[in-house]
């Protein structure tokens, strides 16, 4: 699972790069665009000119994906230990050549594509164009916001007219924020779901569970008797697993009398079993099996046939599992008496306190006492230290990528406008009033691209989960972010992104009137 976290982290942050990489390439040659005119001029052929502007970058591409694999053998170690540690396994991962291959081209393949793409523009214009600065003998452009007929101030007139007036680099910026969001949105997802509410995850990839689980012999409702009506019990379902064969092949069965009060609905196509004829089919065995085959069951020698009523998802058996009522399961063994009584508590008694009392009043009757929630404490605490761990990695990540963005935007910004920001400081303009029309010009497609990151993050980040769980014959799952949730990620993007243009923006004190003059 902390795998496939880390993988999706790592496509989403490739995903990032490539757009910052195409902007970034985009600008440089917008900047040298006088030099790549005189270059045109002297005899050099656009695809020459292309090659030395993408070199650098590919160059960039490989020695960085070198320095990564090596860094990644460094934190092999101690990612060897926390497996161990979580599984019980022994586990050493060595180095796989065809994995360090596979990562290489993939990555110079996305960079030479990325490049290919954001160069193409040095074919389309002509040397003269060029030694312009890209300024052509006539521009068609649409005035907007007409400085002598808006009723707005100048200082916002100024940064609206600039954020209409740059609509491809705002189309960019706002995709970059957006996929930054989203990747918020996933990291928000997983430490919601993983630390601060487990049951979420726990639904996911586990089965039916309990608070506290009482294994007797054949006497679970014998048990349920006598603890019915105590204060701090919910409800008590008796819950067994069998080992059953179907297609010749070993799978577990589930059987429960009524699986409308269960705790992890498991089905996800279709509908739990109801009556002594009908199965639920896992799917790990579902395949050429639809809703309304006739299936047959094995126990003990015993063969019944059964009405396919659903389709479940069952992790821990990697969907080689089916659910039966109880009395569909006395049709293969006659004899059977519920042994297994799950115990769900409320508010009132936590499970070291039931388990007690369940020792103390039917301690005859049971077999083993489980206090499931102190084993998922258990289990899951190293989950829950790692899924705080990367989502706090996430966020800076996110902090720095945001950094790296912005940084570029003002830094085009400063150089595209240095002219026109000396010539309004000449007019009397303060540096606030310039920072404040700068950030007005982008502000749009930051907000924008939050708000689609968050957008497209609440509807699709179960789908991306669902797609990291796949290899688990994972079908349902929700680990969605609450509505406050989302509003967090949003507030605190936007502060984020605002905070860092302002201290971005601080440069432009350093822009004199008298300095250009003087250029």
């Amino acid at each position: 699972i902390i795998a496939y976290e880390i993988v999706a982290f790592a496509l989403a942050i490739a995903a990032i790069s490539l757009l910052i990489c195409g902007f970034r390439i985009n600008n440089s040659i917008h900047e040298d665009m006088q030099n790549l005119g005189i270059q045109k001029s002297v005899g050099y052929r656009s695809g020459q000119i292309r090659v030395a502007v993408a070199l650098p970058y590919i160059m960039i591409c490989i020695i960085s994906t070198a320095l990564g694999i090596a860094a990644s053998f460094a934190v092999l170690p101690p990612l060897d230990a926390l497996i161990e540690k979580l599984t019980g396994l022994v586990w050493h991962q060595k180095a796989d050549m065809e994995s360090i291959l596979i990562t290489v081209g993939a990555l110079l393949m996305a960079v030479v594509l990325t490049v290919a793409l954001a160069t193409r523009k040095v074919s389309k214009f002509q040397p003269v164009e060029a030694l312009r600065s890209g300024i052509q003998h006539h521009n068609f452009k649409h005035n907007f916001i007409p400085l002598d007929k808006t009723r707005m101030s100048v200082t916002p007139a100024l940064g609206m007219k600039n954020c209409l007036g740059s609509l491809t680099q705002n189309i960019v910026l706002c995709v970059i924020i957006a996929s930054v969001t989203f990747l918020a949105m996933f990291a928000a997802s997983a430490y919601y779901n993983m630390a601060m509410n487990t049951d979420n995850f726990l639904k996911v990839v586990s089965g039916e569970y309990s608070n506290v689980y009482v294994v007797t012999e054949g006497k679970a409702d014998e048990l349920a008797e006598r603890l019915d009506g105590t204060d701090g019990i919910d409800r008590m379902l008796a819950y067994d697993e069998f080992k059953v064969l179907y297609k010749s092949r070993s799978i577990s069965a589930f059987v429960c009398k009524d699986y409308s009060v269960v705790k992890n609905d498991l089905v996800y196509e279709g509908r739990n079993p109801r009556h002594d004829n009908e199965i639920v089919l896992g799917s790990g065995i579902s395949e050429d099996v639809e809703i309304g085959d006739t299936v047959s069951i094995v126990y003990g020698g015993v063969s019944s046939d059964y009405l396919v009523v659903g389709f479940m998802q069952s992790p821990n058996q990697f969907g080689c599992s089916c659910e039966l009522t109880d009395e569909g399961f006395k049709r293969i063994d006659s004899g059977y008496t519920p042994n297994t009584l799950n115990i769900y508590l409320n508010d009132q008694m936590t499970a070291e306190e039931c388990a007690r009392l369940v020792k103390q009043k039917a301690g005859d009757l049971a077999l083993n006492i489980v206090n499931y929630d102190k084993t998922i404490e258990t289990s899951m605490g190293t989950y829950i230290s790692m899924t705080a761990a990367l989502g706090g990695t996430i966020s800076l990540v996110v902090v720095i990528i945001l950094a790296l963005v912005l940084l570029i935007i003002f830094s085009t910004i400063v150089v595209q406008k240095k002219n026109t920001f000396g010539i309004l400081k000449a007019f009397g303009y303060t540096t606030n009033q310039l920072i404040t029309q700068t950030i007005l010009g982008i502000f749009p497609a930051i907000a924008l691209g939050i708000l689609i990151g968050c957008f497209t993050g609440n509807v699709w980040v179960n789908r991306v989960w669902l797609l990291a769980f796949s290899s688990l014959s994972i079908h349902k799952v929700d680990l969605s972010v609450p509505a406050s949730g989302i509003i967090m990620v949003g507030a605190l993007m936007l502060m984020v992104s605002v905070l860092l243009s302002v201290l971005l923006c601080s440069r432009l004190r350093r822009i004199s009137a008298v300095k250009l003059v003087r250029e």
